[in-house]
């Protein structure tokens, strides 16, 4: 939702997700039938952010991007 880029105070803040993680919605609730066709959207929504991040001057760069622990 927004940035700070402060000397010494670089924060990202985003929004809560009530859901949970995107791991334990991909991983741990076998409950939860996942399509492809939202499997391919959250994929696009996290590759149009990513791309915003790093795309930035200066570039935000994104050391931890996974679904896994």
């Amino acid at each position: 939702m927004g940035a700070i880029a402060e000397k010494d105070n670089i924060c990202i803040v985003t929004e809560y997700c009530a859901g949970g993680t995107l791991f334990s919605i991909l991983h741990q609730r076998r409950e939860l039938i996942i399509t492809w066709d939202l499997r391919l959207r959250i994929l696009l929504e996290i590759s149009i952010g990513m791309n915003f991040l790093h795309t930035n001057n200066p570039p935000i760069i994104h050391r931890d991007l996974k679904s896994l622990k």
